[in-house]
Protein backbone atom coordinates (compact mmCIF):
# COMPACT_ATOMS: atom_id res chain seq x y z
CA UNK A 1 0.00 0.00 0.00
CA UNK A 2 1.28 3.61 -0.78
CA UNK A 3 1.30 6.54 1.01
CA UNK A 4 1.07 9.95 0.24
CA UNK A 5 3.84 12.11 1.91
CA UNK A 6 2.62 15.49 3.23
CA UNK A 7 3.17 18.81 1.10
CA UNK A 8 5.73 20.11 3.83
CA UNK A 9 9.48 20.20 3.82
CA UNK A 10 10.87 16.56 3.77
CA UNK A 11 12.74 17.23 6.66
CA UNK A 12 16.89 16.48 8.13
CA UNK A 13 15.25 12.62 8.59
CA UNK A 14 13.66 9.55 7.20
CA UNK A 15 12.72 7.22 9.89
CA UNK A 16 12.52 3.46 8.94
CA UNK A 17 10.34 1.76 11.20
CA UNK A 18 11.98 -1.73 12.08
CA UNK A 19 12.65 -4.10 15.20
CA UNK A 20 16.45 -3.51 16.35
CA UNK A 21 18.92 -1.22 17.48
CA UNK A 22 18.80 2.09 16.10
CA UNK A 23 21.16 3.31 13.25
CA UNK A 24 21.93 6.58 11.30
CA UNK A 25 22.86 6.86 7.62
CA UNK A 26 23.79 10.58 6.62
CA UNK A 27 22.89 11.07 3.22
CA UNK A 28 23.58 14.64 1.80
CA UNK A 29 22.37 15.04 -1.94
CA UNK A 30 20.28 18.05 -3.79
CA UNK A 31 18.06 17.66 -6.89
CA UNK A 32 17.54 14.00 -6.39
CA UNK A 33 15.17 11.65 -5.94
CA UNK A 34 14.30 8.91 -3.36
CA UNK A 35 13.34 5.36 -4.72
CA UNK A 36 12.93 2.30 -2.11
CA UNK A 37 13.61 -0.72 -3.41
CA UNK A 38 11.11 -3.76 -2.60
CA UNK A 39 14.00 -6.08 -2.25
CA UNK A 40 15.95 -4.22 0.06
CA UNK A 41 16.80 -4.98 3.54
CA UNK A 42 13.98 -2.49 4.77
CA UNK A 43 11.01 -3.75 2.80
CA UNK A 44 8.16 -3.75 5.35
CA UNK A 45 9.50 -0.45 6.91
CA UNK A 46 7.17 2.57 7.26
CA UNK A 47 8.80 5.93 6.48
CA UNK A 48 7.88 9.05 8.41
CA UNK A 49 8.92 12.55 7.88
CA UNK A 50 10.77 15.20 10.28
CA UNK A 51 11.51 18.53 10.31
CA UNK A 52 13.60 20.29 8.04
CA UNK A 53 17.50 21.16 8.56
CA UNK A 54 19.02 23.89 6.41
CA UNK A 55 21.70 24.58 6.57
CA UNK A 56 23.01 28.28 4.69
CA UNK A 57 26.15 28.01 2.03
CA UNK A 58 28.41 30.66 0.92
CA UNK A 59 26.55 34.32 1.00
CA UNK A 60 22.78 32.44 1.71
CA UNK A 61 21.69 31.71 -1.57
CA UNK A 62 21.84 28.73 -1.39
CA UNK A 63 21.21 25.50 0.62
CA UNK A 64 21.60 21.83 1.59
CA UNK A 65 19.72 19.91 3.11
CA UNK A 66 21.11 16.38 4.91
CA UNK A 67 19.04 13.47 5.15
CA UNK A 68 19.46 11.37 8.24
CA UNK A 69 18.09 7.64 7.35
CA UNK A 70 17.39 5.98 11.46
CA UNK A 71 17.34 2.49 10.38
CA UNK A 72 16.22 0.34 12.97
CA UNK A 73 18.26 -2.73 11.63
CA UNK A 74 21.76 -2.45 9.78
CA UNK A 75 22.76 -1.92 6.26
CA UNK A 76 23.10 -5.10 4.30
CA UNK A 77 24.02 -5.21 0.43
CA UNK A 78 21.14 -4.39 -1.16
CA UNK A 79 21.09 -0.38 -1.53
CA UNK A 80 17.50 1.23 -0.13
CA UNK A 81 17.97 4.59 -1.24
CA UNK A 82 18.82 5.49 -4.94
CA UNK A 83 18.34 9.42 -5.48
CA UNK A 84 16.57 11.96 -3.26
CA UNK A 85 14.57 14.90 -5.20
CA UNK A 86 15.16 17.84 -2.91
CA UNK A 87 15.05 21.39 -3.67
CA UNK A 88 16.06 23.28 -1.16
CA UNK A 89 13.52 22.94 1.49
CA UNK A 90 11.40 23.13 -0.59
CA UNK A 91 7.60 20.64 -0.59
CA UNK A 92 8.06 17.48 -1.75
CA UNK A 93 4.99 15.22 -3.54
CA UNK A 94 5.38 11.65 -3.99
CA UNK A 95 4.28 8.23 -3.11
CA UNK A 96 6.46 5.85 -0.51
CA UNK A 97 5.48 2.81 0.10
CA UNK A 98 3.68 1.84 3.57
CA UNK A 99 3.87 -1.62 4.20
CA UNK A 100 2.83 -1.37 7.91
CA UNK A 101 -0.92 -0.51 6.10
CA UNK A 102 -2.81 -3.59 6.28
CA UNK A 103 -6.91 -5.01 5.82
CA UNK A 104 -7.69 -7.87 8.36
CA UNK A 105 -10.42 -9.97 7.49
CA UNK A 106 -12.21 -10.39 10.44
CA UNK A 107 -15.80 -12.40 10.72
CA UNK A 108 -18.37 -13.15 13.21
CA UNK A 109 -21.99 -14.90 13.06
CA UNK A 110 -23.10 -12.64 15.62
CA UNK A 111 -24.89 -10.14 13.14
CA UNK A 112 -22.87 -7.32 14.48
CA UNK A 113 -20.14 -6.34 16.14
CA UNK A 114 -21.94 -5.67 19.29
CA UNK A 115 -25.48 -6.92 18.68
CA UNK A 116 -27.02 -6.40 22.40
CA UNK A 117 -24.43 -3.64 24.03
CA UNK A 118 -22.74 -6.34 26.27
CA UNK A 119 -20.07 -7.04 23.74
CA UNK A 120 -18.00 -4.03 24.70
CA UNK A 121 -14.37 -5.79 24.03
CA UNK A 122 -15.76 -6.90 20.38
CA UNK A 123 -15.99 -3.34 19.40
CA UNK A 124 -13.32 -1.77 21.21
CA UNK A 125 -10.95 -4.53 19.71
CA UNK A 126 -12.15 -3.49 16.76
CA UNK A 127 -11.89 0.26 17.16
CA UNK A 128 -8.47 -0.12 18.57
CA UNK A 129 -7.26 -1.49 15.69
CA UNK A 130 -7.63 1.82 13.80
CA UNK A 131 -6.46 3.83 16.46
CA UNK A 132 -3.63 2.05 17.83
CA UNK A 133 -2.32 2.15 14.20
CA UNK A 134 -2.93 5.47 12.90
CA UNK A 135 -5.86 4.23 10.80
CA UNK A 136 -2.76 1.77 9.09
CA UNK A 137 -5.00 -1.32 9.84
CA UNK A 138 -8.71 -1.54 8.32
CA UNK A 139 -10.80 -4.23 9.24
CA UNK A 140 -13.26 -5.60 6.37
CA UNK A 141 -16.10 -7.38 8.59
CA UNK A 142 -18.32 -10.06 7.66
CA UNK A 143 -20.95 -10.45 10.27
CA UNK A 144 -23.19 -13.12 9.48
CA UNK A 145 -20.37 -15.88 8.85
CA UNK A 146 -22.40 -19.01 8.19
CA UNK A 147 -25.96 -18.03 8.07
CA UNK A 148 -26.90 -19.10 11.61
CA UNK A 149 -26.22 -22.88 11.01
CA UNK A 150 -25.65 -24.65 13.94
CA UNK A 151 -22.13 -25.33 12.88
CA UNK A 152 -21.45 -21.96 11.50
CA UNK A 153 -19.39 -21.04 14.83
CA UNK A 154 -16.69 -23.90 14.40
CA UNK A 155 -16.89 -23.46 10.89
CA UNK A 156 -15.31 -20.19 11.50
CA UNK A 157 -12.84 -21.47 13.95
CA UNK A 158 -12.03 -23.85 10.82
CA UNK A 159 -11.56 -21.00 8.76
CA UNK A 160 -9.38 -18.89 10.34
CA UNK A 161 -7.04 -21.91 11.64
CA UNK A 162 -6.95 -22.72 7.51
CA UNK A 163 -6.27 -18.87 6.85
CA UNK A 164 -9.67 -18.33 4.76
CA UNK A 165 -10.18 -15.50 7.73
CA UNK A 166 -7.58 -13.85 8.99
CA UNK A 167 -9.20 -13.47 12.83
CA UNK A 168 -12.31 -13.42 14.71
CA UNK A 169 -14.05 -13.81 18.04
CA UNK A 170 -15.73 -16.89 18.02
CA UNK A 171 -16.51 -18.49 21.60
CA UNK A 172 -15.10 -21.29 23.68
CA UNK A 173 -17.86 -23.59 22.72
CA UNK A 174 -16.84 -23.35 18.91
CA UNK A 175 -13.64 -24.83 19.53
CA UNK A 176 -13.87 -28.61 20.14
CA UNK A 177 -16.27 -29.05 16.86
CA UNK A 178 -13.67 -27.50 15.07
CA UNK A 179 -11.03 -30.70 16.12
CA UNK A 180 -9.18 -27.91 19.12
CA UNK A 181 -9.49 -29.23 22.25
CA UNK A 182 -8.03 -27.72 25.75
CA UNK A 183 -11.18 -24.92 25.98
CA UNK A 184 -13.88 -27.03 27.28
CA UNK A 185 -13.44 -26.16 30.88
CA UNK A 186 -14.78 -22.14 30.03
CA UNK A 187 -18.19 -24.09 29.70
CA UNK A 188 -18.00 -25.94 32.98
CA UNK A 189 -22.22 -26.15 34.14
CA UNK A 190 -23.05 -23.64 36.63
CA UNK A 191 -19.17 -22.51 37.35
CA UNK A 192 -18.49 -18.88 36.43
CA UNK A 193 -21.64 -17.09 36.97
CA UNK A 194 -21.65 -13.56 37.07
CA UNK A 195 -20.01 -10.89 35.32
CA UNK A 196 -17.11 -9.92 37.85
CA UNK A 197 -15.86 -13.76 37.33
CA UNK A 198 -15.60 -13.00 33.65
CA UNK A 199 -13.77 -9.90 34.33
CA UNK A 200 -11.54 -11.78 36.99
CA UNK A 201 -11.16 -14.16 34.20
CA UNK A 202 -10.41 -13.07 31.02
CA UNK A 203 -7.56 -10.39 32.70
CA UNK A 204 -5.83 -12.37 35.13
CA UNK A 205 -3.27 -15.23 34.25
CA UNK A 206 -5.99 -17.43 33.43
CA UNK A 207 -6.49 -15.92 29.58
CA UNK A 208 -2.34 -16.77 28.79
CA UNK A 209 -3.01 -20.90 29.75
CA UNK A 210 -6.17 -20.32 27.26
CA UNK A 211 -3.62 -19.02 24.79
CA UNK A 212 -1.18 -21.77 25.36
CA UNK A 213 -3.63 -24.21 24.81
CA UNK A 214 -3.79 -22.96 21.55
CA UNK A 215 -0.05 -23.40 20.32
CA UNK A 216 -0.20 -25.69 17.13
CA UNK A 217 -3.83 -25.77 16.20
CA UNK A 218 -3.56 -22.61 13.76
CA UNK A 219 -5.09 -20.13 15.87
CA UNK A 220 -3.19 -17.42 18.02
CA UNK A 221 -5.14 -15.81 20.72
CA UNK A 222 -4.92 -12.80 21.47
CA UNK A 223 -7.62 -11.65 24.25
CA UNK A 224 -10.81 -12.94 25.27
CA UNK A 225 -14.15 -11.58 25.67
CA UNK A 226 -16.29 -10.84 28.38
CA UNK A 227 -19.54 -12.08 26.90
CA UNK A 228 -23.27 -12.65 28.08
CA UNK A 229 -24.67 -14.97 30.87
CA UNK A 230 -26.42 -18.18 29.21
CA UNK A 231 -29.81 -19.12 31.24
CA UNK A 232 -32.27 -21.38 30.92
CA UNK A 233 -35.53 -20.11 28.92
CA UNK A 234 -38.30 -22.30 28.22
CA UNK A 235 -41.91 -22.03 26.38
CA UNK A 236 -44.22 -23.17 29.18
CA UNK A 237 -43.34 -24.22 32.94
CA UNK A 238 -39.94 -22.75 34.23
CA UNK A 239 -37.09 -25.63 33.97
CA UNK A 240 -35.68 -25.60 37.95
CA UNK A 241 -34.80 -28.41 39.22
CA UNK A 242 -34.29 -32.00 37.50
CA UNK A 243 -38.18 -32.79 37.67
CA UNK A 244 -38.79 -30.02 35.92
CA UNK A 245 -35.81 -31.29 33.45
CA UNK A 246 -36.48 -34.38 32.97
CA UNK A 247 -36.80 -35.40 29.46
CA UNK A 248 -37.40 -31.95 28.43
CA UNK A 249 -35.84 -31.05 25.12
CA UNK A 250 -33.54 -28.32 25.70
CA UNK A 251 -31.44 -26.47 22.68
CA UNK A 252 -27.91 -26.54 23.05
CA UNK A 253 -25.63 -24.57 20.58
CA UNK A 254 -23.23 -27.24 18.94
CA UNK A 255 -21.32 -28.00 22.23
CA UNK A 256 -20.67 -31.38 23.83
CA UNK A 257 -19.89 -29.99 27.26
CA UNK A 258 -23.55 -28.42 26.80
CA UNK A 259 -24.79 -31.86 25.52
CA UNK A 260 -23.46 -33.36 28.87
CA UNK A 261 -24.80 -30.23 31.30
CA UNK A 262 -27.93 -30.87 29.76
CA UNK A 263 -28.21 -34.69 30.01
CA UNK A 264 -26.61 -34.13 33.40
CA UNK A 265 -30.06 -31.79 34.50
CA UNK A 266 -32.19 -34.55 33.46
CA UNK A 267 -33.16 -33.14 29.99
CA UNK A 268 -32.39 -34.16 26.40
CA UNK A 269 -29.95 -32.05 24.46
CA UNK A 270 -30.70 -30.64 20.84
CA UNK A 271 -27.65 -28.97 18.74
CA UNK A 272 -29.81 -26.33 16.84
CA UNK A 273 -29.04 -23.38 15.24
CA UNK A 274 -30.85 -19.72 15.26
CA UNK A 275 -34.05 -21.64 14.22
CA UNK A 276 -34.54 -22.74 17.75
CA UNK A 277 -37.33 -19.90 18.30
CA UNK A 278 -39.32 -21.49 15.54
CA UNK A 279 -38.91 -24.96 17.32
CA UNK A 280 -40.14 -23.59 20.43
CA UNK A 281 -43.18 -22.41 18.67
CA UNK A 282 -44.48 -26.13 17.63
CA UNK A 283 -43.66 -27.79 20.53
CA UNK A 284 -40.62 -29.39 19.36
CA UNK A 285 -38.63 -27.87 21.84
CA UNK A 286 -39.24 -27.38 25.75
CA UNK A 287 -36.62 -24.52 25.86
CA UNK A 288 -33.07 -23.65 25.16
CA UNK A 289 -29.77 -21.94 26.73
CA UNK A 290 -30.27 -17.99 25.85
CA UNK A 291 -29.32 -14.61 27.68
CA UNK A 292 -31.45 -11.59 28.48
CA UNK A 293 -29.71 -9.20 25.67
CA UNK A 294 -30.07 -11.24 23.11
CA UNK A 295 -33.45 -12.42 23.89
CA UNK A 296 -34.56 -8.90 23.46
CA UNK A 297 -32.28 -7.85 20.59
CA UNK A 298 -34.31 -10.65 18.97
CA UNK A 299 -37.29 -9.00 19.00
CA UNK A 300 -38.80 -12.25 19.14
CA UNK A 301 -40.52 -13.38 22.62
CA UNK A 302 -43.41 -14.83 21.68
CA UNK A 303 -41.69 -17.95 21.62
CA UNK A 304 -40.68 -18.77 25.15
CA UNK A 305 -42.01 -17.23 28.54
CA UNK A 306 -40.39 -17.78 31.31
CA UNK A 307 -36.94 -17.30 32.44
CA UNK A 308 -35.03 -19.57 35.35
CA UNK A 309 -33.45 -16.01 37.03
CA UNK A 310 -30.93 -17.63 39.26
CA UNK A 311 -29.47 -20.16 37.04
CA UNK A 312 -26.46 -19.43 35.14
CA UNK A 313 -25.68 -22.63 33.01
CA UNK A 314 -22.31 -20.55 31.66
CA UNK A 315 -21.42 -17.47 30.11
CA UNK A 316 -20.19 -17.04 26.32
CA UNK A 317 -16.54 -16.11 26.32
CA UNK A 318 -15.25 -14.95 23.23
CA UNK A 319 -11.60 -15.84 22.11
CA UNK A 320 -10.29 -13.17 19.81
CA UNK A 321 -8.14 -15.37 17.70
CA UNK A 322 -5.95 -15.04 14.49
CA UNK A 323 -4.73 -17.00 11.65
CA UNK A 324 -1.54 -17.99 12.84
CA UNK A 325 -0.56 -18.44 8.88
CA UNK A 326 -2.07 -14.22 8.33
CA UNK A 327 -0.18 -13.16 11.87
CA UNK A 328 3.46 -14.85 11.28
CA UNK A 329 3.17 -13.11 7.64
CA UNK A 330 2.51 -9.57 9.68
CA UNK A 331 5.84 -7.16 10.53
CA UNK A 332 6.37 -7.02 14.35
CA UNK A 333 5.04 -3.79 14.75
CA UNK A 334 1.25 -4.90 13.11
CA UNK A 335 1.51 -8.00 15.16
CA UNK A 336 2.26 -5.06 17.93
CA UNK A 337 -0.99 -3.27 16.99
CA UNK A 338 -2.79 -6.06 17.06
CA UNK A 339 -2.02 -7.47 20.76
CA UNK A 340 -2.18 -3.81 22.41
CA UNK A 341 -5.65 -3.17 20.40
CA UNK A 342 -6.45 -6.31 22.06
CA UNK A 343 -5.12 -5.04 25.30
CA UNK A 344 -7.48 -2.28 25.08
CA UNK A 345 -10.62 -4.26 24.39
CA UNK A 346 -9.98 -6.45 26.98
CA UNK A 347 -9.68 -2.94 29.94
CA UNK A 348 -12.08 -1.45 28.05
CA UNK A 349 -14.50 -4.41 28.77
CA UNK A 350 -13.94 -4.27 32.82
CA UNK A 351 -14.86 -0.88 33.24
CA UNK A 352 -18.55 -1.71 32.07
CA UNK A 353 -21.86 -2.92 34.55
CA UNK A 354 -23.23 -5.60 33.21
CA UNK A 355 -26.29 -5.46 34.99
CA UNK A 356 -29.15 -7.14 33.17
CA UNK A 357 -31.82 -5.49 35.54
CA UNK A 358 -33.17 -2.77 32.27
CA UNK A 359 -33.32 -5.51 29.83
CA UNK A 360 -35.03 -7.86 31.79
CA UNK A 361 -37.71 -5.32 32.58
CA UNK A 362 -38.53 -4.76 29.32
CA UNK A 363 -38.88 -8.36 28.63
CA UNK A 364 -41.24 -8.22 31.01
CA UNK A 365 -42.95 -5.50 29.44
CA UNK A 366 -43.08 -8.15 26.55
CA UNK A 367 -44.74 -11.02 28.36
CA UNK A 368 -41.50 -12.65 30.01
CA UNK A 369 -41.29 -13.68 33.50
CA UNK A 370 -38.99 -14.85 35.77
CA UNK A 371 -38.89 -17.45 37.89
CA UNK A 372 -35.88 -18.11 40.92
CA UNK A 373 -35.08 -21.76 41.54
CA UNK A 374 -35.05 -23.19 45.48
CA UNK A 375 -31.95 -23.58 47.03
CA UNK A 376 -32.56 -27.26 46.76
CA UNK A 377 -32.95 -27.38 43.12
CA UNK A 378 -30.19 -25.51 42.60
CA UNK A 379 -27.93 -28.30 44.89
CA UNK A 380 -30.08 -31.14 42.74
CA UNK A 381 -29.03 -29.72 39.72
CA UNK A 382 -25.18 -28.58 41.07
CA UNK A 383 -24.97 -32.45 42.62
CA UNK A 384 -25.99 -33.86 39.17
CA UNK A 385 -23.84 -32.01 36.56
CA UNK A 386 -20.81 -33.86 39.13
CA UNK A 387 -20.15 -35.98 36.61
CA UNK A 388 -19.50 -33.63 33.95
CA UNK A 389 -17.14 -31.98 35.97
CA UNK A 390 -15.33 -34.74 36.32
CA UNK A 391 -14.63 -35.62 32.54
CA UNK A 392 -13.72 -31.96 32.01
CA UNK A 393 -11.45 -32.08 34.94
CA UNK A 394 -9.73 -34.67 32.82
CA UNK A 395 -8.31 -32.22 30.56
CA UNK A 396 -6.60 -30.20 33.40
CA UNK A 397 -3.38 -30.69 32.22
CA UNK A 398 0.11 -29.37 33.32
CA UNK A 399 -1.03 -25.74 33.80
CA UNK A 400 -3.95 -27.08 35.84
CA UNK A 401 -6.16 -24.93 33.85
CA UNK A 402 -10.26 -26.63 35.25
CA UNK A 403 -8.71 -25.88 38.63
CA UNK A 404 -7.68 -22.67 37.83
CA UNK A 405 -11.10 -21.85 36.55
CA UNK A 406 -12.92 -23.99 39.85
CA UNK A 407 -10.40 -21.44 42.02
CA UNK A 408 -11.99 -18.63 40.29
CA UNK A 409 -15.27 -19.40 40.54
CA UNK A 410 -15.21 -20.16 44.14
CA UNK A 411 -13.88 -16.14 44.92
CA UNK A 412 -17.04 -15.31 43.07
CA UNK A 413 -20.20 -18.15 44.07
CA UNK A 414 -22.89 -15.76 43.48
CA UNK A 415 -25.02 -15.86 40.27
CA UNK A 416 -25.64 -12.03 38.63
CA UNK A 417 -29.64 -12.21 39.23
CA UNK A 418 -31.61 -9.39 37.31
CA UNK A 419 -33.75 -7.14 39.39
CA UNK A 420 -37.16 -6.73 38.28
CA UNK A 421 -40.77 -5.96 39.76
CA UNK A 422 -42.65 -7.77 41.17
CA UNK A 423 -45.44 -8.40 38.21
CA UNK A 424 -42.56 -9.64 36.59
CA UNK A 425 -42.10 -12.70 38.60
CA UNK A 426 -43.46 -15.79 38.84
CA UNK A 427 -43.69 -18.29 41.33
CA UNK A 428 -41.69 -21.39 41.44
CA UNK A 429 -42.34 -24.99 42.04
CA UNK A 430 -44.13 -25.71 45.50
CA UNK A 431 -42.36 -28.52 46.14
CA UNK A 432 -39.26 -27.49 45.61
CA UNK A 433 -38.35 -30.94 43.63
CA UNK A 434 -34.84 -31.84 45.07
CA UNK A 435 -35.07 -35.33 42.96
CA UNK A 436 -32.09 -36.53 41.21
CA UNK A 437 -32.50 -36.34 37.33
CA UNK A 438 -32.46 -39.75 35.38
CA UNK A 439 -28.74 -40.07 33.68
CA UNK A 440 -28.50 -42.19 30.97
CA UNK A 441 -26.33 -45.21 31.89
CA UNK A 442 -23.38 -44.56 29.84
CA UNK A 443 -22.88 -41.72 32.05
CA UNK A 444 -23.66 -42.94 35.40
CA UNK A 445 -21.16 -43.85 37.94
CA UNK A 446 -19.81 -40.55 38.63
CA UNK A 447 -18.01 -40.35 35.22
Amino acid sequence: MLRRLPQTCLGSYIRVSLNAAPRSVPVESTGVVASVFSSSPYRGSTLHTASCHREAHGNGDRSADTMRILATRPLVSAAILGVLALTGCTALSGVLPDDDAVELRLATIDGSVNPTGRYVAQQAFVDSLRDVSGGRITVKLTTTYGGGAVIAESDLVRAIAKGDFDGGWPSSRAFWRAGIGGLRALEAPMMITSAAAEKALVSGPIADKIFSRLRGSGIVGVGLGIGPLRRPFSAGAPLLGPNEWHRARFRVFNSPVQADAVRAFGGTPVSTGVDWLDRMRIDALEGGEFDIGEALASGDTGAFGTVTENVVLWPKISVFSLSQKRFDSLTAQQQAWIREAATRAVQASLTVDYDESAAAQELCAKGVRFVDASEDQIAALRQNSQWVLKELAVDNGQDSLFTDLRDLAAQYPDPDVPEVSAECRQPGSAEGDARPAVIPKSRAGGR
